[in-house]
């Protein structure tokens, strides 16, 4: 398998990036970034406002077909338009409904069916992959990028630990089972442990022995296999992004750093990392390649990111894939397109109580100065919450 990194290989990965975008998403392509489809209700709380995040992804795009909730303000396209971002694309939007994914309502309306058919596609892209997209792809007559069997073995980290334990590459000292007697055992220890389920998002669907009761595990893990690991006091947590095509080739554009909060819950992301040319960046590129040689041998087709952790003395470990558009991908993405650059200095945040209106925030949103730009990547939240989602390109 051919793997380039933009670290030694910057001008073919910017080329191959545009055509990998331009070949991924296209004009026979639909397009449904529908981040509720994350929403596992025992490990991710439903969020009332995700719904506007199925529009981050446009700035990414260009001459494809893409499904949103509403409200969508076809004035965020021309913005756009003007900076030469999101070109010719067929926006369908359809009423939000909190407590349904867009791929339920879309299923449980004919009309909105016959919509989507009669636009004649051939491939849905789809944010994440469960039997209700494949149920969709089978009624809009669309193919998917790939099945759902590969991205649940693609996203389970559980199979990502067996895999880099198979391949002798760092772990964290642990083990992985089903087994309540042990998962009692680790928990009774006197050092720190952390138990995984090995779905979980965003850092949800993680306890500990400090912090959690044996009980809350217990009733949590279902039987199923989860991960257990030392706590381990990590320094940050890194993360790659990347791209897998179809014909044996990948490239790693990007390596970022993510904020959360209290150590474990996903916030925001900085780029370039703090360990850019750094030994902790080559070992980041060094078993993020072996992991997409397994990703490819799985048939995964598609972007992603891979999330790591470095310890204080710069150890790194690489803890989970998430084999989809990630917080990672649009910020790395637009600022590629906007500055050429896959480099540049940003962050990728979230702006709470904006009491701007859309029409306004757009008009002053992009300071093309000296000092910086912010790009409104997600600006639909405004509309009912109040916050925005930005990135501030230095």
């Amino acid at each position: 398998m051919e793997i380039l990194n933009f670290h030694d290989e910057s001008l073919v990965v910017n080329s191959k990036l545009k055509s990998y975008l331009a070949s991924y998403f296209d004009e026979d392509t639909l397009v449904l970034n529908d981040t509720r489809a994350v929403i596992i209700p025992q490990v991710l709380p439903h969020i009332e406002f995700v719904g506007s995040y199925d529009q981050r992804i446009l700035s990414m795009l260009n001459d494809t077909n893409i499904v949103v909730s509403k409200p969508y303000y076809p004035s965020i396209i021309d913005y756009m338009n003007g900076l030469w971002l999101a070109k010719n694309i067929n926006v369908v939007s359809f009423e939000n409904q909190a407590d349904k994914t867009l791929t339920q309502i879309i299923l449980e309306d004919e009309e909105k069916i016959e919509k989507l058919k009669s636009l004649n596609l051939k491939k849905l892209a789809p944010f994440f992959i469960d039997d209700k997209a494949s149920e969709l792809a089978s009624k809009l007559w669309l193919e998917l990028y790939s099945s759902k069997e590969i991205f649940d073995l693609a996203n389970n980290k559980l199979k990502l630990k067996k895999f880099l334990t198979e391949k002798d590459l760092p772990i964290i000292d642990g083990e992985f089972t089903s087994d309540s007697k042990i998962i009692e055992e680790y928990f009774n220890k006197t050092g720190m442990y952390v138990f995984k389920d090995p779905l979980g998002v965003s850092g949800y669907g993680f306890w500990n022995n400090k912090d959690n009761k044996l009980e809350e595990i217990l009733d949590n893990y279902g039987g199923k296999e989860i991960i257990i690991e030392k706590f381990i006091t990590k320094e940050s947590s890194p993360s790659i992004q990347f791209f897998i095509n179809s014909e044996k080739e990948a490239i790693i554009f990007g390596f970022t750093d993510q904020i959360l909060e209290k150590g474990q819950y996903y916030l925001w992301n900085s780029a370039p990392s703090i360990y850019a040319s750094s030994s902790v960046e080559t070992e980041a590129i060094r078993q993020s390649e072996h992991i997409l040689e397994w990703l490819w041998e799985l048939w995964y087709i598609g972007f992603g990111s891979i999330d790591l952790i470095v310890t204080e003395d710069k150890k790194v470990y690489a803890t989970e894939v998430n084999a989809r558009l990630t917080g990672g991908t649009y910020p790395t993405i637009t600022s590629f397109l906007l500055t050429g650059k896959l480099d540049s200095t940003r962050e990728y945040k979230t702006i709470e109580d904006v009491e701007e209106n859309i029409e306004t925030y757009l008009e002053n949103s992009v300071k093309n100065s000296t000092d910086k730009w912010i790009f409104p990547i997600c600006i639909t939240p405004l509309d009912n919450w109040d916050r925005v989602q930005v990135m501030e390109i230095k």
